[in-house]
């Protein structure tokens, strides 16, 4: 998601001190005043100077005084205005370029289920895995102990700097037994998130060795065949860093991840290839986007020619994503993963922005 910039104030024009205004009152005041006594009351000059002109230069110069003091405060008032709208201004980009970092992935399915294109291919997929799915242990416990095992061998010790476990999660049901195992295995606090908003203030977090452990989990019922995309995944973030020409918020759109092999892909490379996407000076390369326009255009947009090359190598994971990502969220995400690339496990992550048609706008890089 892209967040949107907040509506400013307009700044305000200093008033003018209007000094010429005062002096032609008083040059016009003290004319009147002679041409009246010259022509028409004709009072001794002393008298007039005295009871007349002085008291009314004494009225003028205190209405004068007052009149410049209050303009200096209006001027005064004004830049403040301006400043401050100038700093909140500068204080939204700065908050709007702060970044989280991914110190880990990780990655769970159930074993055996395979990709499906069709609901026929669906249909036949599930009779065959049936019973390779029975006593597939899928329980919330089990779900969460690999992924904290996985994620300690990546970043060692991660749980004692860890402060929140946010959920991601279609099944309400099983809320209380999901934070009953989030107290039992990382021993902090729990909170189920909907939207990307609802991690919006991580981005404000300033210290500096807190993590924060965004989950995503389907959870199916007992005795129902688990579908591909029924499966869990945890990505593991530190807090703010700063990445080079990225302007774009992080998106927790990290809900399904479906890994993939070659020989799946056996039947798509007529299509990679007529699309040229396929990368035909390294054989296992591939460029996976239906609907590829729109990721080409953030990869050509936003990415170098040897950035580009480090995406989807080797082992290469798809993600449906339950909560939609935009064109930021997935450019965002494959940059962070370039960023961390000395960090994270030896596999190759790839965001998706599901429309429905099995797979989209795919991007993803290499992780070394």
């Amino acid at each position: 998601m892209s967040w949107p910039v907040p509506e400013f104030p307009v700044k305000r024009d200093a008033p003018g001190a209007k000094i010429t205004l005062w002096l032609g009152l008083l040059f016009v005041v003290l004319a009147l005043i002679f041409f009246l006594d010259f022509y028409i009351f004709k009072l001794p000059l002393t008298e007039v100077l005295i009871f007349i002109y002085l008291p009314y230069i004494l009225i003028w110069m205190c209405l004068f005084t007052y009149a410049m003091h209050r303009h200096e405060q209006a001027r005064i008032a004004c830049q403040s205005w301006n400043a401050s709208i100038t700093f909140k201004r500068n204080e939204w980009v700065n908050w709007c370029q702060r970044r989280l970092m991914v110190t880990g992935v990780s990655l769970l399915m159930p074993k055996s289920v395979k990709q499906v294109y069709t609901s026929e291919w669906k249909q036949r997929t599930e009779e065959e895995d049936k019973q390779l799915l029975a006593g597939y242990d899928h329980s919330v416990e089990a779900i969460f102990t690999a992924l904290a095992k996985d994620l300690n061998q990546q970043h060692e010790g991660y749980q004692s700097k860890l402060k929140t476990v946010y959920v991601i999660t279609p099944n309400q049901l099983q809320n209380t037994e999901i934070e009953r195992n989030v107290t039992k295995i990382w021993g902090c606090a729990t909170e189920f998130i909907q939207t990307p908003d609802d991690i919006g203030h991580l981005f404000d977090e300033e210290d500096n060795s807190a993590m924060w452990l965004l989950v995503g989990l389907n959870i199916w019922q007992a005795g129902q065949i688990p579908a591909y995309h029924e499966m869990a995944s945890a990505i593991l973030l530190t807090s703010c860093y700063y990445f080079e020409r990225n302007t774009f918020p992080f998106n927790g759109s990290l809900s399904r991840f479906m890994p993939i092999n070659e020989m799946q892909l056996t039947a798509d490379l007529p299509m990679l290839e007529k699309m040229n996407l396929l990368d035909k000076e390294e054989e296992k390369s591939f460029w996976l986007m239906r609907e590829n326009e729109l990721a080409q255009d953030v990869i050509y947009q936003y990415c170098n020619q040897a950035q580009r090359r480090t995406f989807l190598k080797n082992n290469i994971y798809i993600a449906d994503n339950q909560v939609s990502a935009d064109r930021e969220a997935v450019f965002v995400m494959a940059m962070m993963l370039i960023k961390a690339m000395e960090t994270l496990s030896p596999q190759c992550l790839l965001m998706m922005d599901s429309d429905g048609l099995g797979y989209a706008t795919v991007v993803g890089c290499e992780v070394r």
